[in-house]
C-alpha cells in the first residue's frame, strides 16, 4: 500500500499557451472570486471526438499571490472578435498536484517578465531612493537612503521562529514577508535595491547563535525571493560582498539615527 501510494501521489500536467494556458489542469475563477481546479477525465468521454468531462473541486489561493495568480490564469483580453467575443491571449502554466498525509496541494509555474535589473560590478544604483536589505535569521531590516548616501528612514520585517517550522510553512512566510517589503519599498518610492552576493553568504555572520541556528537553504530562499520579487516588479538590484557593510553602518547611521546595526 505504502508503494501504491507513492506512485500516486503527484498529477503533472505541463502549460500549453494555444490551450487556454493548460490542457489537462486549468485554473479559473468565478465572479465569486473563488478559485477552482478543473482536471480533465478522458474515462468520461462518451465517443472518440467528446472532449474529456472535467472534474471541477475548489482550491484556496493564497492572499498575498492572488492577483499573480489569477493575471496568469486568467489571461489578457487583447479586444474583441467580430461576433463581439472577447479575444483572450493566455500564458501557458504548469500545474502539479501533490498529496500529502491525505492532503492535497496544487503548485504552478510559469514565466515571469522581469522588467528590473542585476548591476554589474561596476554599476551603481541611480536611483533617487534606494533600499539596502539585510537578511538575519530573525529578521529582515530595510534601510532607505538617497543615491547621495542620506539615510531616508528604515522598518525591521520579523521572522518569528521560523526555523522551527516546516519546509513548506517557512516558504509560505518567507513568499508573504516578500510581499510585505514589495508593498513597502514601493509606497516609498525605491527604484533600487542593496542586498549581499549570495557567495559571501559563509562569511556574512560570525555569530555562533546565527550560524547555528539559520540554514543555508533558508537563507539562501530568502535572499532568491527578495531578487525575484525585485526584477519581477522593475527594481535594479546591486549585490555587494557585506564584509564591512556592519562596520560603515554602525560608524555613519547608527549612532546618529538611532537604528539597530542591522538596520544601518
Amino acid at each position: 500500500q505504502e508503494w501504491k501510494d507513492l506512485r500516486t501521489r503527484q498529477l503533472y500536467s505541463r502549460g500549453d499557451k494555444s490551450k487556454k494556458g493548460n490542457l489537462n489542469m486549468r485554473i479559473t475563477v468565478d465572479d465569486c472570486a473563488q478559485g477552482w481546479l478543473e482536471i480533465a477525465n478522458p474515462l468520461g468521454r462518451t465517443n472518440e471526438k467528446a472532449k474529456s468531462p472535467r472534474i471541477k473541486v475548489p482550491i484556496i489561493i493564497p492572499y498575498h499571490f492572488y492577483h499573480q495568480i489569477t493575471n496568469v490564469v486568467m489571461g489578457k483580453q487583447l479586444g474583441v472578435n467580430p461576433k463581439g467575443k472577447p479575444i483572450i491571449e493566455h500564458q501557458k502554466y504548469s500545474v502539479e498536484i501533490i498529496r500529502k498525509q491525505n492532503e492535497f496541494y496544487v503548485n504552478i509555474t510559469f514565466d515571469e517578465t522581469e522588467i528590473g535589473r542585476v548591476l554589474n560590478f561596476k554599476e551603481t544604483p541611480q536611483s533617487d531612493v534606494i533600499a539596502g536589505i539585510d537578511v538575519n535569521p530573525d529578521r529582515i531590516a530595510v534601510s532607505l537612503c538617497t543615491k547621495q548616501g542620506n539615510f531616508k528612514g528604515s522598518k525591521i520585517f520579523y521572522l518569528h521562529n521560523l526555523n522551527t517550522f516546516s519546509t513548506n510553512k517557512r516558504a509560505t512566510i518567507i513568499g508573504q514577508i516578500v510581499q510585505q517589503i514589495k508593498t513597502w519599498l514601493l509606497e516609498n518610492n525605491v527604484g533600487g535595491i542593496v542586498l549581499e552576493d549570495l557567495k559571501f553568504q559563509q562569511s556574512h555572520d560570525t555569530d555562533e547563535y546565527s550560524n547555528r541556528n539559520f540554514h543555508q537553504f533558508t537563507y539562501k530562499k530568502m535572499l532568491n525571493s527578495l531578487i525575484r520579487m525585485a526584477l519581477r516588479n522593475g527594481f535594479s538590484v546591486k549585490t555587494v560582498n557585506p564584509a564591512y557593510t556592519s562596520v560603515i553602518g554602525k560608524l555613519k547611521y547608527s549612532k546618529n539615527f538611532g537604528i539597530s546595526v542591522h538596520e544601518a
